[in-house]
């Protein structure tokens, strides 16, 4: 697994565990503001693995494609809208 791969999946890992503390939290009865904060960190986290999957395809493998260009377009697009 190359270290992208490794990152991503940790990541994700640590985004499945603040997601099932926020399902704790509101099992719990914890206020709407500390539910909605750790909503917001788990969010940005997601958005933030969003963009290192998308790095990564721009560097190893849509620049070596016949439509590169478009491909980059793409990808780019899907990044804006994770923003």
């Amino acid at each position: 697994m190359d270290s992208t791969q490794d990152r991503v999946l940790k990541n994700l890992r640590r985004i499945d565990g603040q997601i099932r503390g926020i399902e704790s939290m509101i099992s719990e009865g914890r206020s709407c503001s500390d539910i909605l904060y750790q909503i917001v960190a788990a969010r940005e986290a997601l958005k933030r693995v969003g963009v290192e999957i998308a790095k990564d395809h721009i560097c190893q493998r849509a620049l070596d494609g016949e439509n590169a260009e478009e491909e980059i377009e793409k990808i780019i697009r899907i990044i804006a809208s994770l923003s």
